[in-house]
């Protein structure tokens, strides 16, 4: 396989044609402008920290695509961090990862990055319109992801920032296709995670309410604060309600990080045996969690598959996927996920 894309600051390219622009602000000003010589921008999708969003078409191939401009400031090393984005979303090849078309640096030294046209909308703007999910509908929806992720740890990608505004959905004769976004603050890490416990350390990045409890210490951490992120998500979608709400961003980090001092209850929304598998993706010790998304998804796939459905919300088969059905694939797993296995369907034999 060929190595992704690797953005240099060295390089660069055309800015516009036509009238010249030479910042950011004046790109901002003017739609119809044209990036690299064949990006034409149409509308601004969204502005960030880091950069501006816009919806483009591609002159070249007449496609519409997502650009996105970083801001043109270098506050806390953001020009790392876009690059860092580009070269981590551009790793992961997976249908519910966003897919990274070309990066690259403008005239004036902009970096900028070309990626599919998400369309849809959030799971946060569908939860704040529709409110909580069936528990088999949020599952079907959130294996894509759980599977996405799994590559990204594959590559040596952990997130950082799995949150519900950062997950698109798209909805089309039935099936959902859900496609995790915005890798801006992921973590790379080239040895690929091979004992499983591979650390990051950083400064503290990520949105509170959905950073594990080492992120919210600023502890070291690994992909299993993926783990705990993704299931505070699914969480969030099952009840309609955050894990830990609050308006004030160091309160709720404060009571993530001391999480382990307070058992979690059980939520009505949640019916014992899928608890048995959310509680463990949310327990405070990471050595205590799914040590993969490997091991969460099979779990989640097997808690679906015992409930009479056989695919996820994309349609992708759940056997094919995560081997769930086979009798003989049993004894080749983990003892911890045999017996979820055995007690997802002594619920339901």
């Amino acid at each position: 396989m060929q190595n992704p894309p690797t953005l240099a600051p060295t390089r660069r390219a055309p800015l516009v044609s036509g009238p010249r622009l030479r910042s950011v602000s004046g790109i901002r000003r003017r739609i119809e402008s044209v990036v690299a010589d064949r990006y034409r921008l149409l509308e601004c999708l969204g502005e960030g920290g880091m950069g501006t969003v816009w919806r483009a078409r591609d002159c070249l191939l007449g496609t519409e695509v997502a650009l996105k401009l970083h801001s043109g400031s270098n506050e806390m090393g953001s020009v790392d961090v876009f690059i860092r984005e580009a070269n981590a979303a551009a790793r992961v090849r997976h249908p519910s990862s966003i897919r990274v078309l070309e990066i690259g640096v403008t005239a004036d030294g902009t970096p900028y990055l070309v990626m599919d046209l998400a369309r849809g909308e959030t799971l946060a703007e569908h939860i704040r319109k529709y409110g909580r999910m069936a528990a088999e509908r949020a599952v079907g929806i959130m294996l894509p992801l759980a599977s996405a992720l799994r590559e990204a740890h594959r590559c040596g990608v952990v997130h950082r920032d799995i949150k519900p505004s950062n997950i698109m959905l798209f909805e089309c004769d039935g099936i959902v296709r859900p496609q995790l976004l915005d890798f801006g603050i992921a973590s790379i890490d080239d040895r690929h995670f091979e004992d499983g416990r591979d650390e990051c350390t950083s400064v503290v990045w990520g949105t509170p309410p959905y950073m594990s409890p080492e992120q919210a210490r600023g502890e070291p951490f690994d992909r299993r604060s993926d783990v705990w992120s993704f299931t505070a998500v699914l969480w969030e979608t099952m009840t309609g309600r955050r894990l830990f709400p609050g308006l004030d961003p160091c309160r709720v980090l404060r009571r993530i990080a001391d999480s382990d001092q307070r058992k979690l209850e059980r939520p009505d929304e949640i019916e014992p045996s899928l608890w048995f598998i959310v509680e463990r993706g949310l327990r405070a010790e990471a050595c205590d969690r799914w040590s993969s998304f490997e091991e969460l998804g099979q779990a989640l796939a097997a808690w679906l598959y015992g409930r009479g459905q056989h695919a996820d919300a994309s349609g992708t088969c759940l056997d094919a996927h995560w081997d769930v059905s086979s009798e003989a694939s049993l004894f080749g797993f983990s003892s911890s996920l045999w017996r979820i296995r055995k007690l997802v369907r002594s619920m339901f034999s």
